[in-house]
């Protein structure tokens, strides 16, 4: 399995990928926590996470390889850096811990090409069917876009894994 990750100070979007890249599952993790970006939202996402990917374990095999989206280097006026960077940091101690070796990190100008959120995610929002209040940020979308872009460049990978 492949598990694509778009993490946030907020919330994290997850989308898992068969070896043939087929999409098995989206959504979007978010804590039982209304308040502004702390510790305590992180440990409570890192458990989200955590929870998710033992889940799926559970349910369709092993995690072979996880993409993930790294924090931007710059952001717009209303974004909190720090936090970014918080969160990637709790995304990666989340997968030492469940023992996933094999992480890609994707800056977002790569695979977005640098067009805006809102241009690239009205298009794949129709594959899923995720509506806009279920994906806030849209944290789930970019997961799955993330996923099929890197699949979509790494199939050579996925044909060594599928014969091991």
């Amino acid at each position: 399995m492949i598990l694509s990750i778009d993490p946030s100070s907020t919330a994290i979007g997850v989308a898992l990928f068969d070896m043939t890249g087929r999409n098995v599952d989206c959504c979007r993790l978010t804590p039982n926590y209304s308040g502004a970006a702390c510790l305590h939202k992180l440990n409570m996402l890192a458990n989200e996470l955590k929870s998710y990917i033992d889940d799926m374990k559970f349910e369709h095999r092993e995690i072979a390889i996880v993409v993930i989206e790294q924090p931007p280097t710059h952001q717009g006026p209303r974004s909190n850096p720090g936090a970014q960077h918080q969160a990637f940091g709790m995304v990666g101690r989340v997968l030492y811990e469940c023992d996933l070796k094999r992480i890609y990190e994707v800056h977002p100008a790569t695979w977005t090409g640098n067009r805006k959120k809102e241009n690239r995610q009205w298009r794949i929002r129709q594959t899923p069917g995720l509506a806009m209040n279920q994906d806030k940020g849209g944290d789930a979308v970019d997961a799955l876009q993330l996923g099929k872009w890197w699949i979509g460049r790494n199939k050579h990978l996925l044909r060594v894994e599928l014969t091991a």
